[in-house]
């Protein structure tokens, strides 16, 4: 019964992300085709994490069971961090680089956020049903949105290169900033069997994150208003059939509703 909670819990939170997100986005409609593949992409991460890890990094189910020096779990967490990381952004960051509708601040918080939270929910089950409910409760609290924060962090500098609003190299230090969190985030578990406080340095990480992905959310929007992207602004998209409202009239010439 407990099993059971907890995947419907962790399913019904990681709804309420994805409406969240959708439900917030005033720019220009995304195609629904593309926000289902963005999900998709997140399984495909899954997958090439799992061979990531098992390549290059002891299992992360193991080493959280076994107590572990500072060294030897910073060595394992870094490289758990890297590789998740990469897999998370990159399938996603080559669907949506060269779309059209990939163009906006708040696409790159959408369609990285989206695929991780395919990624961190089917995670947050897979162990689930590893380990029984008392586990799943317990990622509920600590870590129900942690790979969306790190991902759409990314995600956002990505959109933003894309605009011509931003360098290449910032790119690359906000996918070291989300690998070194993840690192940091995963060394901590591993070891807090021996160093208890380390539990309470993840539980903040993961309290953090969570609540920077609000934060760059609501940035993102910012920055689509002074760019004129964003239908609570300047009008560009209408609000309700999303379509391009080139003159910002206060009606849409193509639904006739109120932009």
């Amino acid at each position: 019964m407990l099993l059971i909670i907890a995947i419907v819990l962790h399913l019904s939170l990681a709804a309420w992300l994805m409406r969240y997100l959708l439900r917030s986005d005033k720019g220009n409609r995304e195609p629904a085709w593309a926000l289902v593949t963005a999900c998709l992409l997140g399984i495909v991460s899954i997958i090439l994490a799992s061979i990531g890890n098992e390549l290059f990094t002891e299992s992360y189910h193991t080493a959280v069971m076994v107590t572990h020096s500072l060294g030897d779990a910073w060595s394992t967490g870094w490289r758990v961090g890297v590789i998740e990381e990469l897999a998370k952004a990159v399938p996603v960051g080559i669907f949506a680089y060269r779309q059209r509708f990939f163009n906006e601040s708040t696409d790159g918080v959408i369609y990285f956020g989206l695929a991780a939270l395919v990624f961190g929910a089917a995670e947050n089950i897979l162990y689930s049903l590893a380990e029984g409910g008392g586990t799943g409760i317990t990622r509920i609290f600590m870590t129900p949105f942690f790979h969306v924060a790190t991902t759409a962090f990314v995600g956002y500098y990505v959109a933003r290169w894309r605009l011509g609003r931003s360098q290449g190299w910032m790119i690359l230090a906000a996918f070291v900033g989300a690998a070194g969190l993840h690192g940091i985030y995963d060394a901590s578990l591993m070891a807090g069997e021996s160093y208890p406080i380390l539990i309470l340095v993840a539980i903040l990480l993961s309290l953090s994150t969570t609540i920077g992905i609000f934060v760059i959310y609501a940035k993102a929007h910012k920055s689509d208003l002074a760019l004129g992207l964003a239908t609570d602004g300047a009008r560009a998209f209408c609000r309700h059939c999303g379509r391009p409202n080139p003159h910002h009239d206060l009606y849409c010439a193509s639904c006739g509703q109120k932009a």
